[in-house]
């Protein structure tokens, strides 16, 4: 669904049928009880409209000046059901991470005005959103099934393999207990004559774009105003999407319109692998990105590669085999090494259930084992050592990296992500839950952790088994943190500060409020209004503070947050003051326009450069 806003008609008019009235609302709003939450489930998790054209927002206290001709980019899920053109009923999204992508842009301006020095007045900020999936849904109502992999949507094995599947295949077909109970255990012979059959039958990697149209992909977990390696060969700026597959989503950077579709493989052929990273690292000074590839299968090798900033050149740093396949979504970069943090979520069978089941839940092993360690792979980011060392640690997951730093004292590297108990976040994230908050839910919470890796800086290949991981602090359940952002200005440097969104309350919920934590005394500052959802903080520098990250001027600048705010029904962005973790500006949309508070986001001056590094 689209909606121009040119004129202010339809934001008098529009009020989601599900909805009451604003007085209502807000009437309903104040009834709540401190202890007790509104039911978000009525506005956000459904299917919101586009704003196709430049909206003013309503501002309340003051933003940064140096945000002047700033630029606010986030991505996620838009929209959770597709209708069927010749069938009754309707797709729907089972879990938030399949949600059909929906993209945000708020662009902040100096209003002119005389009364003011240098002609110019407070910061005012303009909104507008575009989904990037219309082809792609439109596919979906044609056909009556998702026929894409997902996250996990399940895709029916038959309509892709058709009738008369190949032998080894239909034996996993009428066999499909051997990729969801643990406790069978198929002939190896038949998982792998349908591995290799499905490898025979799969398509060649694409490039240097993906077939058709460019929405015909749901492709928006992260959101970089920067090409791969560089500019875009054909103009001077690009916004880029990224996802846990192999697809990456070019965007126009005003109108947020899809206008190509592509993989790693664009860049070098050897990048076909169906899985990467959606967080890809990049270092601030060089421009140079990395990212590894993982091409599922009997044999699955992590294809660890670097990706200059002019000139699109690939360097494969190592290629890992023999590590369990498993689902990342994030890596580590120092100036000396890439590291693989390789977490307990493994691809039973090669990865055989992606191709079979069309999503990546079904096919990872569900039960949790303790005493199968996490390992982390250093791999040398010049190119000439390859994978240095092995480490292990007792087994935790870990969905994002915060940052890492080469300890010159030591030679040691210094990790730190959020850390959680198990894997169980990847099953609690579905819809049903998110909407109806059972009595027994109890989200996972991640909190803060560091380790150490003694790296011996001089060794040049790995020998002799893992070697422990030191852990050197921790933080609790009580401050826990995700979707976490640090001063940009300290990435591949010491920091002590980390934001993210937190929870008060893990029965409730999730992600009703926003958190900075300090690693040094294991203390928090927390924001978290009552009826707030709150999306990622994205920390903007105050540009003030000189180029040289330092102690003294990490917290110098602001937070920005898009939230859903249930007391008056609308969506609005935020602007949180680091020292004190207190609003000192808002942006409001209005009321009953909703912007969902997505995944992740960046920020980027007037010429489309990225400020968050």
């Amino acid at each position: 669904m689209s909606v121009s806003l040119a004129d202010s008609s339809f934001l008098k008019s529009y009020t989601p049928s599900n909805l009451p009235d604003q007085n209502q609302q807000q009437q309903k709003m104040g009834q709540y009880p401190s202890t007790q939450q509104p039911h978000y489930s009525l506005a956000v998790f459904q299917n919101q409209p586009d704003v196709l054209t430049l909206i003013d927002l309503t501002i309340t206290g003051t933003f940064p000046s140096y945000l002047d001709e700033g630029l606010l980019y986030r991505t996620g899920p838009g929209s959770f059901s597709v209708p069927f053109d010749n069938a009754e009923g309707e797709l729907v999204v089972n879990h938030w991470f399949d949600g059909f992508t929906q993209n945000h842009r708020f662009e902040f301006s100096c209003r002119r005005s005389p009364y003011h020095d240098g002609g110019k007045g407070p910061i005012g900020v303009k909104y507008n959103s575009r989904h990037s999936t219309d082809a792609h849904k439109a596919r979906i109502a044609r056909l009556g099934y998702e026929p894409s992999t997902g996250f996990a949507q399940t895709r029916p094995p038959r309509k892709i393999f058709g009738p008369n599947p190949p032998p080894a295949v239909e034996y996993v077909l009428q066999n499909t207990t051997i990729l969801q109970d643990p406790d069978v255990s198929p002939p190896p012979s038949a998982l792998l004559a349908a591995a290799q059959q499905l490898a025979q039958n799969r398509p060649p990697p694409a490039d240097p774009a993906l077939p058709t149209n460019p929405e015909e992909y749901n492709v928006g977990v992260t959101i970089q105003p920067k090409w791969p390696g560089g500019d875009a060969s054909d103009s001077d700026f690009a916004l880029v999407t990224r996802t846990d597959s192999n697809k990456l989503q070019r965007l126009d950077p005003v109108t947020l319109e899809p206008l190509e579709s592509f993989t790693w493989a664009r860049f070098d052929s050897r990048l076909n692998g169906q899985v990467t990273a959606s967080h890809s690292q990049i270092d601030p000074e060089t421009g140079e990105e990395f990212n590894f590839n993982l091409e599922l299968g009997a044999n699955a090798t992590y294809k660890v590669f670097r990706i200059s900033d002019k000139g699109n050149k690939v360097t494969m740093l190592a290629e890992i085999a023999g590590a369990p396949p498993c689902y990342l979504h994030s890596l580590f970069l120092t100036k000396k090494y890439v590291i693989l943090g390789v977490w307990q979520a493994v691809y039973k069978y090669g990865g055989l259930g992606v191709a079979l089941q069309g999503n990546i839940v079904d096919s990872l092993e569900k039960r949790w084992n303790p005493d199968l360690p996490s390992l982390f792979y250093v791999v040398d980011r010049s190119g000439k050592n390859g994978l240095v060392k092995t480490f292990k640690a007792p087994a935790h997951y870990c969905f994002h990296t915060i940052g890492a730093w080469d300890d010159e004292s030591t030679g040691d590297v210094v990790l730190n992500y959020c850390k959680l108990d198990d894997h169980n976040v990847i099953w609690k994230f579905s819809l049903d839950n998110l909407r109806s908050l059972p009595q027994d839910f109890t989200h996972e919470a991640a909190y803060f952790a560091q380790a150490r890796l003694p790296v011996v800086s001089n060794t040049s290949a790995t020998s002799g088994p893992p070697t422990d991981l030191v852990f050197t602090a921790e933080g609790s359940k009580l401050n826990n943190i995700e979707l976490p952002q640090i001063n940009p200005g300290h990435h591949l440097k010491p920091f002590r500060y980390v934001y993210g969104i937190h929870s008060t309350n893990l029965t409730e919920m999730p992600f009703h409020g926003l958190i900075r934590y300090d690693t040094v005394t294991n203390r928090s500052l927390v924001w978290a209004p009552q009826n707030i959802i709150a999306g990622e903080p994205l920390f903007v520098r105050d540009p003030s503070s000189g180029p040289e990250a330092s102690p003294e001027t990490e917290l110098n600048g602001v937070l920005l947050s898009m939230v859903y705010d249930a007391n008056v029904n609308a969506s609005a962005l935020v602007a949180i003051d680091p020292n004190t973790m207190t609003q000192v500006a808002r942006a409001s949309m209005p009321y009953g326009v909703i912007a969902d508070m997505g995944f992740h986001g960046a920020f980027a001056n007037e010429f489309y450069q990225s400020l968050q590094s």
